[in-house]
């Protein structure tokens, strides 16, 4: 195993209904030795946190401390055995196809093939509404050797050359939805690249891209290739700041993801970005009976799969934190803070390193207690954040992030802490090129509030700093800022 993380990963991934079935089914077969593993997988499930030092050390007494490490990775192994063995009959249209095929095989092998039509003809229908463009193929396939053998004569000819008619769709519709991937991929390569909201989106690789054939109209093959189309359109005009076409090209994707229920069934995570998109650029907007209507929605979003949930949950605060800033109502933050820490025991498997959305929560937290001026619980909040593993998060959210622990360190009156962390900023923009213009004269702004409060804080360093950040040229594009810090500084400093 990779990591001791894995089985216990594994095994927090199962929801209660899941871990008893298979439980249950390990009980009947169990003998006193393979008890041990459901033993072992007991004591993991009532683990909020894997630490596994501290598990050794708590387990001293149990029977699967002898060859412990042998003992996890069978339990690991023996786990997704039974995952396969007791939960992959999910009911899915794609299970359903898997469990089809089988049977058309089989009887097809047998010769049967009057009672492999019926089976082909129901799969068929299924697949090619669901969009299961692979599985049809191999259906369609399987319906021309029960025609050949079924049929003579011109009928025959009439009927294969219908088939193949059947395939080279699928195979165009196949190839449309390979293209807008693609197409999506690169994009965002390029605003990984080059920043999301850089102002020189025309240059030669992102006109290439808009350039492309795909995106001349919106008639698509099928509802997957329209959800790229739209999803891409959003994005495109997002960078732009065209706030009206976001808007619409974003309840497009919502509408049409929602109006085929078998999509959102078979990409749980589309709903929840479609969505998400939709509340962003209302926010954005300021349109926020709108909002609601939308955020009603989302809070409504029945999903199953258990990383799409989890995204929901921390998008749900997200969003509700959001609007709470929007209208300036801080003081509702510490309840929504509160009801946010008792939900989140439901989701124990948190990485605020790899999981950007839960930094941009803890900061819109951090925030709305620092405009309370609670700056103890503010603090408290942006140190949850490891930022010695910034390698990952974004330029502008490790300023976010600085700028807050900078600001309470001075309202708490820690002189050194906060002298540490402006020369821990400094460090870091010293591995930077340059700066954004907005980067600059939030800056210049912000020390020079620092130097009107010289006697808590040593003017020269100060300066020193403050002269530094000046020497920086400013670039063309201008940095996206979660909240409007310029205003921050004047009223809190």
């Amino acid at each position: 195993m990779k990591t001791p993380q894995y089985l216990f990963e594994l095994i927090k991934s199962l929801s209660e209904k899941e871990k008893n079935i298979i439980l249950s089914g390990w009980k009947v077969k169990c003998s006193s030795s393979k008890c041990i593993y459901t033993g072992l997988f007991n004591e993991l499930n009532k683990l909020d946190v894997y630490d596994e030092k501290k598990f050794l050390n708590d387990s001293r007494n149990q029977r699967f401390l002898k060859n412990f490490s042998y003992n996890k990775h069978y339990l690991y192994k023996k786990l997704l055995n039974s995952i396969s063995d007791y939960l992959c009959d999910d009911g899915t249209t794609e299970t359903i196809l898997i469990e089809e095929l089988k049977k058309i095989k089989y009887l097809i092998s047998k010769g049967l093939y009057k009672q492999a039509k019926p089976l082909i003809l129901k799969a068929e229908k299924i697949s090619l509404k669901e969009e299961y463009y692979q599985e049809y193929i191999k259906i369609i396939n399987y319906k021309k050797l029960v025609t050949l053998s079924m049929n003579k004569g011109s009928k025959l000819f009439q009927l294969t050359n219908e088939i193949y008619d059947d395939i080279e769709k699928s195979q165009k519709a196949l190839e449309e939805i390979n293209t807008a991937s693609r197409l999506n991929n690169n994009l965002f390569l390029l605003y990984n690249s080059n920043g999301y909201y850089s102002e020189k989106y025309f240059n030669k690789e992102l006109s290439s891209i808009l350039r492309h054939e795909f995106y001349k109209n919106e008639n698509k093959l099928s509802v997957d290739a329209g959800v790229y189309y739209y999803g891409d359109k959003f994005i495109h005009a997002m960078n732009g700041n065209d706030f009206e076409k976001s808007y619409a090209y974003a309840k497009k994707r919502y509408e049409l993801v929602s109006k085929n229920k078998f999509y959102s069934r078979k990409y749980p995570v589309t709903i929840l970005a479609s969505l998400a998109d939709l509340l962003h650029v209302l926010l954005c907007q300021k349109r926020l009976k709108k909002f609601d209507k939308y955020f009603k929605d989302f809070c409504c979003l029945n999903l199953i799969d258990y990383s799409a949930k989890k995204s929901w949950f921390y998008e749900k605060y997200f969003f509700e934190m959001q609007r709470c800033i929007l209208k300036s109502e801080f003081e509702f933050a510490g309840k929504i803070y509160e009801r946010f820490k008792a939900e989140l025991k439901e989701y124990p498997s948190v990485n605020y390193y790899s999981n950007s959305i839960m930094v941009d929560l803890l900061i819109l937290f951090s925030y709305s207690f620092l405009k309370n001026k609670n700056y103890t619980e503010s603090l408290g909040i942006i140190n949850m954040i490891p930022v010695d593993e910034f390698k990952g998060l974004s330029y502008s959210l490790f300023y976010s992030i600085s700028i807050l622990k900078i600001i309470n360190y001075y309202k708490l009156d820690f002189p050194q802490n906060t002298l540490s962390e402006i020369k821990s900023l400094k460090r870091y923009l010293k591995l930077k090129d340059k700066l954004t213009e907005t980067d600059v004269q939030l800056f210049e702004l912000f020390f020079e509030t620092f130097k009107q409060n010289k006697s808590r804080i040593e003017k020269n360093r100060l300066q020193k700093f403050y002269f530094f950040l000046k020497k920086i040229k400013p670039d063309e594009s201008l940095s996206e800022f979660l909240f409007d810090f310029e205003e921050l500084v004047k009223s809190e400093l």
